[in-house]
């Protein structure tokens, strides 16, 4: 019998041209259509929901096709920044912040390649203008599926850390001066180990070989830099070797809130292993609108030979201080905008 539609069925009710049994079949019928279709729609809902907790790795394709993704977020804020400690000589106040955070992502089967890029600068004026923020970052990672269909991952990657203007601290004669510049100092760590992408957006990287090098291209900034001194004398180089873990978490929320953390820690064989530096960096942005957003800022960093100079006001001497903790929180409102495929 040929199926009806709905508006036909309900003409036919009215009219009474069914009997009453055929009528309820047909009910019965369309009514078990309906909800099939509604599972099928819901399945189909749940399908685009997985595929967008997936990591960017666990996207690999399992044919031999390429495929190419990105995200990129520049955004510019005012902001409100506070120092616990700083090297810098940091003070609370209010100012902007200009920020670039993004990836590329290639993938070929079970292999990926990953270009990541994260830059902020901002400043402030209270008496005068005061850098707050000034960071480069950029992250280039490939890696190959070890076993197929599981998330273990061969991976190599290069992470490149400097800033872009220079940075005033206390010198060592107490005065007030500049204590580090554009690639004064600049951190390189190479690692090869293995990653593990959990699903809801955590990755686990573990590197047991791993190098850490340390550049100063104006040794006259040296000293202010931990560790690159050796019997009293600047170095422009420092290389060192130990075992690196990376966690990193990135999901959005909600639709409107999205949640970025990378926290890296490097164990140094060669002295005081035990003495572990730490780099947690945390990012959340609350899109108000389509243009606008809440951005939430954290960094904390430790590191076991990095040294700073405090100056006595009464005996206008300097004392040589380290290592601390150093925290820097942002609160940013203004323009935002992501653009991703």
């Amino acid at each position: 019998m040929k199926r009806l539609n709905i508006s036909t069925l309900a003409g036919l009710l009215v009219l009474g041209v069914l009997p009453s049994a055929a009528q309820d079949d047909l009910i019965e019928a369309d009514a078990r259509q309906i909800v099939d279709n509604l599972k099928k729609e819901m399945e189909a809902i749940r399908n685009v929901r997985k595929q967008t907790m997936l990591s960017a790795e666990e996207m690999l394709q399992p044919k031999d096709t390429a495929l190419f993704r990105y995200r990129a977020s520049p955004s510019f804020t005012f902001s409100q920044t506070h120092y616990s400690v700083s090297w810098q000589d940091g003070v609370n106040s209010i100012g902007f912040r200009a920020a670039f955070f993004g990836y590329g992502l290639y993938t070929r089967k079970n292999f990926f390649i990953r270009l990541a890029p994260d830059m902020a600068y901002s400043r402030a004026k209270e008496k005068e203008s005061i850098k707050k923020e000034d960071r480069i970052g950029l992250n280039l990672s490939a890696g190959h599926r070890l076993f197929p269909k599981q998330r273990i991952f061969l991976t190599g990657q290069i992470d490149l850390k400097t800033q872009f203007d220079k940075g005033e601290g206390q010198l060592v004669t107490g005065e007030k001066g500049v204590v580090s510049k554009f690639f004064a100092p600049a951190y390189l760590i190479g690692t090869l180990g293995l990653r593990y992408s959990i699903p809801m957006g955590l990755k686990i990287t573990a590197a047991p070989i791993s190098g850490r090098f340390t550049f100063v291209t104006d040794t006259s900034l040296s000293r202010y830099v931990g560790g690159m001194l050796k019997d009293d004398q600047p170095l422009a180089f420092k290389a060192e070797l130990g075992a690196y873990i990376e966690f990193t978490f990135e999901r959005k929320l909600f639709d409107h809130l999205m949640i970025t953390s990378k926290l890296e820690l490097f164990s140094n064989y060669q002295d005081n292993p035990q003495n572990i530096d730490v780099d947690w960096t945390t990012t959340a942005e609350f899109k108000i609108s389509k243009w606008l957003s809440l951005i939430l800022y954290n960094r904390m960093i430790y590191r076991d030979k990095s040294r700073y100079y405090i100056t006595d006001p009464d005996t206008k001497t300097s004392t040589l201080r380290g290592p601390d903790i150093q925290w820097n929180e942002s609160i940013n409102i203004g323009l935002s905008y992501t653009f991703e495929r």
